[in-house]
């Protein structure tokens, strides 16, 4: 199995290709009228006698099982991605917006820019846990740790912005995420049809 630079391997874009165009197709098939009267495989023609659903079936138990090998993927593989897109973006979106704050509520803190910094959730509170400049009592010097609490706003901040850029500046979106958001969507179109 070939992987690409962004963890994707061959069999999982194969995958999500067949999802895509079978997607498009029954989308294609419900959007137009279409009336199939020949069918080819192979060399070999089929003539449609009587009008009937069996071929839409057919399409849609194709669709479905496209469907199911792909979010098998998914699981293994793309999800993981996706994940780890996020959480790239989201400790480089930490450390642009939460450590001024810290710096601000804590002038003597160091080591906060530079490395990604860590953030504890503790009962739904969140922590960031540094050091602060050392000082030195009777020439011997003491090391100072400080915990500071994290407003939630700015937390949530840090989320969204990390989100909205994986969603539109990050193919990880249009590469795992975006096939199932257009089979979901062309579910709800059929039905609503």
């Amino acid at each position: 199995m070939w992987e690409n630079d962004k963890g994707l391997n061959n069999d999982f874009i194969r995958q999500r290709r067949n999802l895509i165009i079978s997607t498009m197709f029954v989308f294609f098939i419900h959007h137009t009228t279409i009336e199939i009267d020949k069918l080819s495989i192979f060399g070999i023609s089929f003539n449609i006698v009587h009008k009937s659903n069996d071929l839409l079936i057919m399409i849609y138990i194709i669709w479905i099982y496209f469907f199911y090998r792909y979010s098998q993927y998914f699981y293994d593989i793309g999800n993981g991605v996706f994940i780890g897109s996020f959480k790239s973006v989201n400790a480089k979106e930490i450390n642009k917006i939460v450590c001024p704050y810290i710096k601000q509520e804590e002038p003597d803190a160091i080591n906060i820019f530079g490395s990604p910094i860590r953030i504890e959730n503790k009962n739904n509170k969140y922590f960031y846990s540094g050091e602060l400049k050392q000082i030195v009592v009777n020439n011997i010097p003491q090391e100072r740790r400080f915990t500071l609490e994290i407003p939630k706003k700015l937390i949530y901040k840090v989320y969204f912005k990390s989100l909205l850029e994986v969603i539109f500046f990050k193919s990880t979106f249009t590469d795992t995420i975006l096939p199932i958001i257009m089979f979901i969507g062309t579910v709800f179109y059929i039905a609503l049809k």
